[in-house]
């Protein structure tokens, strides 16, 4: 079986739950130490053509190592659950249904970046809105996944990703919003 998304994009899914299931410190923690695991790997894959070839013949890309740095840097930078909860859920949720949406449904492009379509971004931004439902007021939510959205579909340049944009600079939107618009 063919998986419709690269499989390190189902990964921020065992975050989401990680962080759904433990307490703030024991989350930091494990992330923290899978963090440094992750962090060595991708060093021995830029260092050693053995360790690069293995990966490689595997499917895991450098992109692991920036989605969990982003991963880990909103749990050590912001401390609102719900805040945390919503902006992982971008990564968890949305960017895998983008990608798959886009592959299986995209017809048009953005112009700014022909690898992304309107599909893809309309199907990030309707269940990343109803992820957060869950946790904070319905506007917050719209603007939030609306600025997801375009974090999602924008061109980052090397070495920035969107799997690492996404829960660092989503969080730090979504936080901004919640803040102006009011908490709940």
């Amino acid at each position: 079986m063919t998986w419709p998304v690269p499989k390190y994009q189902l990964l921020p899914a065992v975050y989401l739950l990680a962080f759904l299931v433990l307490p703030r410190q024991g989350c930091l923690v494990l992330m923290t130490l899978w963090m440094v695991l992750v962090a060595v790997g991708e060093l021995l894959r830029r260092r050693r053509p053995e360790v690069g070839a293995w990966t490689a013949r595997h499917g895991i890309s450098e992109d692991l190592f920036w989605m969990t740095l982003g991963v880990w840097l909103a749990l050590v930078v912001f401390a609102g659950q719900r805040i945390l909860m919503v902006s992982i859920g971008f990564v968890a949720l949305g960017n895998p249904v983008a990608t798959w949406v886009g592959q299986k449904y995209g017809k048009r492009p953005w112009p700014n970046n022909p690898a992304k379509t309107y599909e893809g971004s309309a199907g990030f931004f309707v269940v990343s809105f109803l992820w957060s439902l869950a946790f904070v007021k319905p506007v917050v939510g719209v603007l939030a996944c609306a600025a997801g959205a375009w974090m999602e579909a924008y061109p980052w340049p090397k070495p920035w990703r969107t799997s690492f944009v996404l829960p660092v600079f989503g969080t730090l939107a979504l936080s901004i919003i919640n803040i102006v618009l009011g908490r709940r």
